[in-house]
């Protein structure tokens, strides 16, 4: 049984000098009940396995907020040339895979890119 049609995650990918700095992750795909959401799981497996990557292998993570229905993540500010090239391997295969499921389910995800300029 399917949830709510206008339930959807909502996803923002930040962006600092030309480069993926950050995410947000808001709310619930709807696309199932909870815990069996297959859309919310594979969002999640990409963000949380993302944030641990930046965390455990680089030690990048300036920001991090974990919580029901939200996640945001940002990254330190100075990493190293080596550093900034892994953050971007990273956070660019997350960016992919998110891509990826929204192609699949474009009613039940959204995605935002948006520039430190966008904010101010």
């Amino acid at each position: 049984m399917k949830s709510s049609p206008s339930a959807k995650l909502r996803v923002t990918l930040l962006y600092s000098g030309g480069a993926l700095a950050g995410f947000t992750v808001l709310g619930h795909a709807g696309y199932a009940a909870y815990g069996e959401d297959i859309v919310c799981s594979a969002v999640s497996a990409l963000t949380q396995a993302a944030a641990m990557g930046l965390s455990e292998y680089l030690d990048a993570v300036g920001e991090l907020k974990v919580q029901e229905g939200e996640m945001r993540l940002m990254l330190t500010k100075g990493l190293s040339e080596s550093e900034a090239i892994q953050a971007k391997a990273i956070l660019e295969t997350m960016r992919l895979g998110l891509f990826g499921i929204l192609e699949e389910y474009p009613g039940h995800i959204e995605i935002e890119e948006k520039t430190e300029e966008d904010s101010i």
